[in-house]
């Protein structure tokens, strides 16, 4: 009786264990992060390549339409966006469990606002795609002979060259070539101070000698249209998650973010006050990249291979968290149905095109996005989040947060109307 009495003791208890434990492991499986193959200089390659993108070259044409306000409005969303930035990396060290900007949303306030956020990240990121085979395009139309020279074919030809990298199982890959992007993207803006130093050709009319003047009493609605092309120059919100996923040491994100930030600032400044000052003055173009000396030229042909490296490896950082969407919500695996996740990433590169032909202007595109986007994923979600979850918030922190969603909303909505009512 003892002996039986003692069996069935056991078995109840192991009965009673196995669930216990089974929740256990569940909760271990929660709270434990992906851990990811990318070093830190491959994620801030990656991140700094990102953000280099045609925006950058826009910075003149910032301040051609809104004068010395555009200098104010750049401070305002670098600051601004940075801050979120750090913000979003503290949610996710303080929630292991999270992994995606949808995982934050939903975390803070239900599945409905996950799903409006995974809808803005992903038009953001489809748009950007977009963006890179248009400027792909502009680049190659010096390099093409007039029979060839249609923007749709070259558009084709641009995709079909970058498809291949939408195919990496991970992020590091791509690294390598946003190094080479990054260290040849440095060199055009050697070639930019240079410009300005020596006139590149004669019809450019300002140099360090002779230096264009700023207006301090602009239209303010060439200030406000001005709004989606400073803001899109820190979008790297939505891809953050997926950055930060890629990273074997994530407690070193925060130092992706800081140097990031650092050197995409010092690069922006750099290129508007030579770009306006020494260059172009109010005759900026909405992409400098096009303007930068004759067809053929030394200065032209260098800056030219250096964005063509940095949107080659721009464009698998836009397209792959999109796929990534469209691959879970299918239930397929990168390792086991790989031929299947090629035909959605080509799918998806597929239809990025289309619209990169049916929308050809690249200021239209990007201001687009920076107003109807990069205001929500980089402004007014992040501080909500912030004030949701992060329990120890100083009060100024949180006066900070209601603000930044105050200004974001207000120069987004006068931005938009600038643009489509006012006729700006």
């Amino acid at each position: 009786m003892t002996i039986q009495n003692h069996s069935q003791q056991s078995e109840v208890s192991i009965t009673i264990g196995q669930p216990l434990l089974e929740d256990a492991l569940s909760d271990l499986a929660e709270k434990k992060e992906i851990r990811g193959d990318s070093l830190l200089c491959h994620v801030l390659f990656n991140a700094v390549n990102y953000m280099l993108g045609g925006v950058i070259l826009s910075a003149p044409y910032v301040l051609a339409r809104a004068g010395v306000y555009g200098f104010l409005l750049f401070f305002v969303f670098c600051f601004g966006t940075w801050t979120t930035a750090c913000t979003l990396n503290r949610i996710f060290k303080e929630n292991p469990k999270l992994h995606t900007y949808g995982d934050i949303a939903r975390e803070a306030y239900g599945p409905i606002t996950e799903r409006i956020l995974s809808v803005t990240q992903f038009l953001e990121l489809f748009g950007y795609s977009a963006s890179c085979i248009v400027t792909a395009a502009l680049l190659l139309e010096d390099y093409v002979t007039p029979e060839y020279n249609s923007r749709s074919l070259i558009m084709t030809v641009c995709l079909v060259v970058v498809l291949p990298t939408t195919w990496c199982k991970t992020l590091r890959p791509v690294a390598a070539l946003s190094s080479a992007g990054i260290f040849v993207f440095f060199g055009s803006v050697c070639f930019l101070i240079k410009g300005a130093w020596m006139p590149l050709s004669s019809d450019q009319a300002y140099s360090f000698s002779h230096a264009a003047s700023i207006d301090y009493k602009q239209d303010w609605r060439d200030v406000m249209s001005s709004v989606g092309l400073v803001l899109a120059v820190f979008s790297t919100h939505a891809v953050i998650p997926e950055l930060r996923t890629s990273m074997r040491h994530k407690e070193k994100f925060g130092t992706v973010v800081h140097g990031t930030y650092i050197t995409c600032t010092c690069v922006w400044l750099v290129t508007a006050i030579m770009g306006y000052f020494f260059m172009f003055g109010l005759e900026s173009p909405s992409f400098l990249i096009t303007e930068l000396g004759p067809p053929g030229t030394l200065t032209r042909v260098v800056v030219h291979i250096a964005y063509m490296i940095n949107l080659y490896a721009k464009f698998p950082l836009c397209l792959v968290p999109i796929s990534k969407i469209t691959e879970q919500k299918m239930g397929l695996d990168a390792q086991d149905s790989i031929f299947r996740v090629i035909l959605v990433r080509t799918g998806w590169s597929i239809l990025a095109l289309l619209v990169s032909i049916l929308i050809h202007d690249f200021a239209t595109i990007i201001s687009l996005i920076g107003t109807l986007f990069c205001t929500l994923l980089c402004g007014v979600f992040p501080s909500l989040f912030a004030l949701r979850l992060l329990s120890d918030l100083t009060k100024y922190e949180r006066y900070f947060y209601i603000f930044y969603i105050i200004i974001s909303i207000v120069l987004g909505v006068l931005n938009l109307l600038c643009m489509f009512w006012v006729g700006a």
